[in-house]
């Protein structure tokens, strides 16, 4: 029976990967209007990077329905795949750009009102505009994400080698912890304290996997992790 289940798991890993696969992510850049516009390069560096972020994202957000007991709504669906395509780029104007973080919160909470100042941001609100009108009175999607974006800001200073093992790892931990969570705020059912918990935990060690992949970058970088100190 474990054998059989197992063999049932990988299989409903493959068919959701399938479906990536196959998702029509041309009609998706069509429908929020970026395929004639801006630049060309960015445009396609992001385009892939964020379908290799929706092999991920995906398929922990498909591993929902498993939690939920139903199938994913094509509108749910459609804003993790939107995700994974703001999430380089939000990466980006952190760890590329240096963007500062008051601008990245105009970013996150009112992006109908702010007028993008580089290629970056302008993609960025592409993205992020059609999932934030289908949830901006969900207080868990922008509070996750203002909270992922404060991880991201104390995240700075693993490269000034003056915080704590202790520090590290509560950015660690929140990095990932708020990521799961706000991926599962895109779903449409409240979650309960336990699933919040699980999921916070499920996020941080995602973030201590992803960092031990990252060791040499980490380490050439002088940034100090969990990895490396």
């Amino acid at each position: 029976m474990e054998m059989f289940n197992t063999l049932k798991s990988f299989y409903q890993l493959w068919q959701y990967l399938k479906y990536l696969n196959n998702y029509d992510y041309d009609g998706l850049y069509r429908s929020i209007g970026i395929e004639a516009e801006g630049d060309y390069a960015i445009q396609t560096k992001y385009f892939n990077r964020g379908r290799q972020y929706v092999k991920s994202f995906g398929l922990l957000g498909l591993s929902f329905e498993k939690l939920l007991g139903r199938k994913l709504s094509e509108p749910e669906i459609k804003r993790i795949v939107l995700l994974a395509h703001f999430a380089p780029v939000y990466d980006d104007l952190f760890d590329r750009l240096d963007t500062a973080k008051d601008r990245i919160v105009k970013l996150i909470k009112t992006p109908e009102n702010i007028k993008a100042v580089n290629a970056e941001e302008k993609l960025f609100l592409s993205f992020y505009l059609p999932v934030f009108r289908d949830l901006k009175t969900n207080d868990d999607f922008i509070g996750y994400f203002l909270k992922l974006t404060e991880a991201q800001e104390q995240s700075k200073q693993q490269t000034n080698g003056h915080l704590s093992y202790d520090e590290i790892n509560q950015i660690t931990r929140d990095k990932g912890g708020f990521s799961s969570l706000l991926l599962r705020s895109l779903i449409n059912e409240q979650m309960n304290e336990n699933e919040r918990a699980g999921l916070y935990q499920l996020g941080a060690m995602s973030q201590y996997m992803d960092d031990i992949f990252d060791w040499y970058d980490d380490l050439s970088e002088n940034r100090t992790t969990i990895a490396t100190s």
